[in-house]
């Protein structure tokens, strides 16, 4: 993903008047007013749960951030808007909140290292209205900020280094789909050479967030096998996919196994 300008996303960005800065996830393009005490998502084109879906934010918008911000700031918002999903177009209705829950140090894959990151939760729950289907769509996403780092369009924009979302719509004719995405900043790989342990990395294989609480993702190539045992060494879980569900896990203190085609890790896992 990427910061750029509004305009450069050609004609769909006219859907967005209220829109100052765009941000690119390949075909993607999402839609910000970003001002010096908060930050606006107004929608865009998003693939969640494995729908194309458009969200058009008029009515009102996410507040994504608050500034100042630090560990704790948290707020709730109304949003509404129309949608457009399989082709038909409609309206939608929910809340979106976000909690300032957790800082440390944060390692991306490649060894890259930012202190003082803070991570932001965010969970929307929207119910729409196309036409004669109705449904729900939920969005929990957790982005991770550093302050030393700024992208477009000038240093007081900060834009997440990593996001993580997992994503579900339910409707009363397509049932339920589930869909969970990795993006990382396309600009991280110049921004710091330090090394430390927010995200557990060893050789080109990584996993977050930890403490987890309802999933952990598996970044890594080639995955051959993951494994997930209790502090006796006792197998509870074992599955070949990146995004792995913890809902059912007691809280408590875990151990994983990471096994691609050319490396492996154990590593303690806490889950809470």
């Amino acid at each position: 993903m990427q910061g750029v300008s509004v305009a450069s996303t050609g004609s769909r960005h006219l859907l967005y008047p209220s829109a100052n800065v765009a941000v690119q996830t390949g075909t993607d393009n999402t839609f910000y007013n970003s001002q010096s005490n908060k930050l606006e998502f107004y929608g865009g084109n998003l693939t969640l749960g494995g729908y194309p879906v458009i969200l058009k934010l008029y009515f009102s918008p996410a507040t994504l951030g608050v500034y100042p911000m630090g560990l704790g700031t948290t707020n709730t918002s109304t949003v509404a808007g129309t949608i457009n999903a399989l082709g038909n177009n409609g309206n939608f209705v929910g809340t979106s909140s976000f909690t300032a829950n957790a800082t440390g140090t944060l390692i991306v894959p490649g060894g890259q290292t930012y202190v003082n990151v803070i991570r932001v939760q965010t969970q929307q729950l929207m119910t729409f209205t196309i036409s004669f289907i109705q449904g729900t769509l939920t969005v929990d996403q957790y982005d991770y900020y550093a302050p030393s780092y700024s992208n477009f369009p000038n240093p007081n924009n900060n834009w997440p280094i990593l996001t993580v979302q997992n994503s579900t719509i339910s409707s009363t004719i397509g049932g339920t789909s589930v869909q969970s995405t990795v993006t990382i900043n396309s600009n991280y790989q110049t921004l710091s050479n330090e090394t430390n342990n927010f995200i557990l990395n060893n050789s080109n294989i990584s996993f977050f967030p930890n403490p987890a609480k309802d999933f952990v993702t598996v970044l890594a190539d080639n995955i051959k096998n993951i494994v997930i045992t209790d502090i006796s060494g006792k197998k509870i879980l074992e599955t070949n996919q990146n995004s792995i569900d913890l809902s059912a896990f007691h809280s408590g203190i875990y151990f994983i196994r990471v096994e691609t085609d050319s490396n492996s890790i154990v590593e303690k896992l806490i889950i809470q």
